[in-house]
C-alpha cells in the first residue's frame, strides 16, 4: 500500500502551476483532478472492471490529505493515464488534459510513489 498526497499541483515547463478555470475562478490543476479525469475516460472490458475503476475514483475523490493506493490500483492508474494519451476532441483539437506535459508529470509522480514504496519494503 502506498500513501500519497494527490493534491500536488501540475506545473508548466517553466515550473509555474498550470491554471484551470473553475466555477470558483482559476486554480492550480492537481494530480488528483487529472487522475480522476483519466479514470472517467478509461475503457474497460468487463462490468467488474468498471465497478473497480468507479470505486477507486470515489476513494481518490474523497481523499483529503493522503490517499492509500494498493499496488494493483497503481498499475490501473498508470494504465488509465497511458490509455488516454493523445485523445483528440471531435473538432480535431487535442484536449489540454492529454498533452504529454501533463501525462508525463502524472506518470513520473506515480513512478516516484511506486519506487519509494518498493524501497521501504527492502
Amino acid at each position: 500500500m502506498k500513501l500519497t498526497n494527490l493534491d500536488r499541483p501540475l506545473t508548466s515547463f517553466s515550473g509555474e502551476p498550470i491554471q484551470q478555470n473553475g466555477p470558483d475562478g482559476d486554480s492550480a490543476l492537481t494530480i488528483k483532478e487529472v487522475l480522476l479525469a483519466f479514470l472517467t475516460r478509461m475503457r474497460t472490458e468487463k462490468g467488474t472492471e468498471s465497478m473497480h475503476v468507479y470505486k477507486l475514483g470515489t476513494e481518490i475523490y474523497g481523499a483529503k490529505d493522503e490517499c492509500a493506493i494498493e499496488s494493483k490500483d497503481m498499475a490501473l492508474l498508470k494504465h488509465a493515464v497511458e490509455q488516454n494519451a493523445g485523445q483528440t476532441l471531435p473538432n480535431g483539437q487535442r484536449e489540454p488534459l492529454f498533452l504529454a506535459m501533463i501525462q508525463g508529470q502524472v506518470l513520473s509522480y506515480l513512478d516516484e510513489i511506486d519506487t519509494a514504496d518498493k524501497k521501504k519494503g527492502d
